[in-house]
């Protein structure tokens, strides 16, 4: 996955979070879908950032291949995508935990 000019300077301004991190959640899928926009092709998912202690909603190209911008969980989205609840935000942020145990679990343990 990469990520246009515009998604670079929303990851800076909005997150806390490297670019690096932000891609590799949102293309290994690790967030809650929000859904696809039939206005203006963009996915929408719903990631935790644990810097910033918050959810955020990833927004990309329709083929996943390209992060468009990255906006407040609390930003109006487009009416046919699923509402963020708290419920979500909770799964968001439990999804991560587990990405990142499986990861931690796939490492070479040291000598």
């Amino acid at each position: 996955m990469d990520f246009t000019s515009h998604g670079a300077e929303r990851i800076y301004d909005r997150t806390k979070m490297r670019p690096e991190d932000v891609l590799s959640i949102v293309s290994d899928g690790v967030g809650v879908d929000l859904g696809m926009s039939s206005n203006d092709g963009y996915r929408y998912f719903l990631f935790y950032s644990p810097p910033d202690g918050c959810t955020k909603i990833a927004v990309v190209s329709g083929d996943r291949a390209c992060l468009v911008s990255v906006w407040e969980a609390t930003y109006h989205i487009p009416s046919e995508l699923k509402r963020v609840t708290k419920k979500m935000k909770h799964q968001a942020r439990k999804m991560l935990q587990d990405y990142v145990f499986s990861k931690l679990k796939k490492s070479p343990k040291p000598a």
